[in-house]
């Protein structure tokens, strides 16, 4: 009985590190364990990717580690570099989608062993909201007249997106009204040679573009003599005007399609009909007018008036009214008529007796003036063009 509780007492002892008065130690090995540990938390971008270091504290375990992850939103995708890890530290990397909802999130990143106890540590990802950044103006910067220039207002996004903003979000300015304007739809709409500057506002952004208006030089556009080129610039003295406005553009009239012509009843028919035929054949056919019996919407109107005008038969010019004095029967002859016909397509006096356009007129066709019409209505040279040397 004795021998068997003494082996009883050794049994406990090595178990409890001791029995009466003989304590035995006994060394016992630690417990394997390890800890994780992340960086600081992370920003990312939608559409960008971000990175953040984890690191493994092992404590008598040399095992591998497998990593995971929980409470990742829908948009999100997190990848670790290497998932298994054998040694002290692997890379976790967020990748955040166009569509990811802004806020901030909590991942919980888990660590697992053989043989130990499994740990977590957590991520906070930020996805901050898109902000605009800056605003600029998409477009040419180089405008010839007579074309007009489409500029758009164009947001740049904290992501690094763009997008072309509403009309009717943004507001156009310019700073000078003599060289053109910009009208509520970013059209710019240019009035002279120079330089204009345009600027679009969105909420407290601006940005502005500096935009030249050019023009068209004599050597882009259909040989004209040196004599034709002076009567449309304006400096023929022998002619009462040439071809352009106040601002230096082209002024003529646009015939596509043909002319439509209004007569008031008494203007002799048969007058008319020369006078359109005369034009025709000048024009090689180029310049068509169709007579129609309804003033309105007519191009080109001839009605009675100036009556009691003294010294004035009849007078057109190119907004395409034709007035005829009533009482003189001189006025409505078909010289008379095809003059004003030439007032309406952008002619002024010619030198006596040489031409229909005399004063005078006489049914006559000044080569000088068949060249410019041929020109001026060319299909190359618009309206609106704004001509230089050159």
């Amino acid at each position: 009985m004795r021998r068997f509780i003494q082996f009883l007492c050794l049994a406990t002892t090595m178990v409890a590190f001791g029995c009466g008065d003989s304590p035995i130690e006994v060394e016992i090995p630690p417990i394997p364990s390890f800890s994780l540990v992340v960086s600081s938390g992370i920003t990312v971008e939608r559409g960008d990717s971000a990175t953040a270091k984890v690191t493994v504290a092992r404590n008598h375990f040399t095992g591998s580690i497998t990593l995971t992850v929980v409470g990742v939103p829908a948009g999100m995708n997190v990848a670790f570099f290497p998932p298994i890890v054998g040694g002290t530290e692997a890379t976790i990397m967020v990748t955040v989608a166009e569509e990811t909802v802004a806020g901030q999130y909590v991942l919980t990143i888990s660590g697992n062993g053989v043989g130990v106890e499994g740990q977590n540590v957590t991520l906070s990802v930020t996805v901050p909201p898109v902000t605009f950044v800056s605003l600029f103006i998409d477009g040419d910067s180089i405008v010839k007249p007579p074309a007009i220039l489409q500029l758009n207002a164009v947001a740049e996004y904290s992501d690094g997106t763009t997008s072309v903003l509403p009309h009717d979000q943004v507001v156009w300015t310019y700073d000078d009204y003599n060289v053109g304007w910009v009208n509520s739809v970013g059209v710019v709409i240019p009035h002279i040679l120079g330089s204009l500057q345009v600027c679009v506002s969105y909420h407290n952004l601006q940005g502005c573009r500096q935009i030249e208006i050019v023009g068209t030089s004599r050597s882009e556009l259909p040989e004209i003599s040196d004599e034709g080129w002076n009567l449309v610039m304006g400096r023929d003295s022998t002619v009462s005007h040439g071809f352009r406005n106040s601002d230096g553009a082209l002024y003529r009239q646009n015939i596509t399609p043909p002319l439509s012509l209004w007569a008031e009843e008494g203007i002799p028919v048969e007058n008319i009909v020369e006078a359109i035929a005369f034009w025709a054949t000048d024009s090689d056919g180029k310049i068509q007018f169709v007579q129609v019996p309804d003033s309105v919407g007519a191009r080109i109107k001839m009605y009675f008036d100036l009556e009691g005008t003294i010294g004035v038969c009849a007078w057109g010019g190119i907004s395409g009214h034709i007035s005829i004095n009533p009482t003189n029967p001189h006025c409505v002859r078909k010289e008379t008529l095809a003059h004003e016909l030439g007032r309406t397509l952008g002619f002024g006096t010619f030198p006596d007796n040489t031409d229909i356009m005399s004063t005078p007129s006489v049914w006559k066709s000044h080569p000088l003036r068949v060249e410019v019409l041929k020109w001026v209505y060319h299909d190359e040279v618009k309206p609106g063009m704004i001509l230089i040397d050159g």
